[in-house]
């Protein structure tokens, strides 16, 4: 993780509780964006005043790019962590696919930091661009690495694992959209179950093992 604060601004004591600080904010730019968070709202929000704001972080850029950082800790290790990390394949998928859901069902429509961040940049700064990219990173990786354990256990065919990998990112990154464009949740599960069952199947939509349709079990929710 790269720190953009200036070594001064890092060693400067805090006159604030810098935790309450900063979840406000994130809850602030998790809601409105970046843009549309304006400095009077991060200052009602973090109970700073704009000097203060600008004292202990630089600039309202520097602000997000702190908060970011703190998101993407937190997805990894408790969203993408375990999937990487997990002894099962479907399984493990399956479960980081429930967790977007409960994401979806308790987070009030907001979706992802991460991905909201990638879809608000159109030309995003050199650091958002590189948090963006990091969280990108880490979701394929942790992907391949459930993915590459279904097949070793049998539980998917050995090929085409690369093509399982993209379809699950992509909806990964559709269901977050679709979540954080008006708490489409419904849709978002039915998204990720469809797509689960395609990357249990042998790649034309039959199950690879009995070479029926496989049905839409509810166990396989996202």
């Amino acid at each position: 993780m790269t720190d953009t604060r200036s070594s001064n601004q890092r060693g400067r004591p805090r006159g604030f509780d810098e935790e309450q600080v900063l979840a406000a904010a994130m809850d602030l730019f998790w809601r409105k964006g970046y843009d549309r968070a304006s400095l009077i709202e991060l200052s009602a929000a973090t109970k700073l005043s704009a000097s203060s704001v600008y004292n202990a972080y630089g600039s309202k850029l520097e602000l997000f790019l702190t908060v970011l950082d703190r998101y993407l800790d937190t997805v990894d290790a408790v969203m993408l962590g375990p999937l990487e990390h997990g002894t099962a394949g479907l399984a493990d998928i399956e479960v980081y696919f429930a967790r977007i859901a409960d994401v979806a069902e308790h987070g009030g429509g907001r979706g992802c930091l991460a991905m909201n961040t990638i879809v608000e940049f159109r030309d995003a700064p050199a650091a958002v661009e590189e948090r963006t990219q990091r969280y990108l990173r880490t979701l394929g990786r942790a992907l391949t690495v459930a993915v590459e354990r279904a097949a070793r256990a049998g539980e998917i065919p050995a090929g085409n694992l690369r093509e399982r990998v993209e379809t699950l990112s992509a909806a990964v990154l559709a269901a977050y959209v679709l979540i954080a464009s008006g708490n489409r949740t419904t849709e978002a599960n039915d998204l990720l179950r469809a797509v689960m069952c395609l990357v249990r199947a042998g790649g034309d939509g039959r199950d690879a093992g009995t070479g029926a349709v496989p049905a839409d079990n509810p166990s396989h929710a996202g």
